[in-house]
């Protein structure tokens, strides 16, 4: 889905149930997710599972390069699901944020902003006027927490951890998470998640909608 200014957001939610039910996804369901980059698609539909409060989600540590490497099989086979109906849901869980509120946010600095881009994007550049990041946020970028050299497993939580109170992130104020596109944050939205952290929104559209509001305030630096 695209806003007239180009933004890519989520599908909506009647869009994403009657998608669910082509699958075969019915409430009932459990979920159990994988790809091939490190949790990048991955961490997006969970995030997306957990918007909506479906029951059952697992996401496989690893994907399918780690479920390769482990000896497992594999086919090239396409499944045809049975068709399901996936009834709209009352109860959502407030794992998203629209520009509006990421603004008041930053007006009151209730909570704690997290860019996992990378280093030069967080930066930002002399060159372009509408770069860096949002004033205050902490930089971390999403493929912290992947041991590339194991097939793209996530590193140990304990691990992922002390990475994160080292540069003060903690559980006792609100985080927002936030990337160009929303893509690479709800893969750190995951891990997140599996940390046991309860207050953690996705920015969907990021820095690509918000560098494109003119009175948005960006900050450029040469550390982090």
């Amino acid at each position: 889905v695209r806003k007239p200014d180009g933004v890519k957001l989520r599908l909506s939610n009647k869009q994403f149930y009657t998608l669910l039910g082509k699958l075969g996804i019915s409430r009932q369901t459990y979920v159990v997710i994988y790809d091939d980059m490190g949790g990048l698609n991955a961490g997006r539909l969970f995030w997306q599972l957990e918007q909506i409060g479906h029951p059952r989600v697992s996401v496989l540590n690893g994907g399918l390069v780690g479920w390769i490497q482990d000896g497992h099989k594999i086919t090239g086979q396409a499944t045809k699901p049975a068709t399901a109906s996936y009834p709209p849901v009352q109860e959502f869980r407030d794992n998203d944020i629209a520009y509006p509120a990421v603004r008041e946010q930053i007006k009151t600095d209730q909570s704690l902003f997290l860019d996992v881009r990378s280093l030069e994007e967080y930066r930002g550049s002399p060159r372009l006027p509408r770069s860096g990041h949002i004033p205050g946020a902490l930089w971390w970028p999403w493929e912290n927490s992947i041991n590339l050299g194991n097939a793209f497993r996530h590193k140990p939580l304990k691990d992922i951890q002390a990475q994160l109170d080292q540069i003060g992130v903690t559980p006792k104020k609100p985080i927002i998470l936030y990337c160009r596109t929303g893509h690479r944050a709800s893969q750190s939205y995951l891990n997140l998640r599996e940390l046991g952290y309860t207050r953690v929104q996705l920015y969907d559209g990021s820095m690509a909608e918000y560098s494109q509001h003119r009175d948005a305030p960006l900050m450029k630096s040469t550390s982090h």
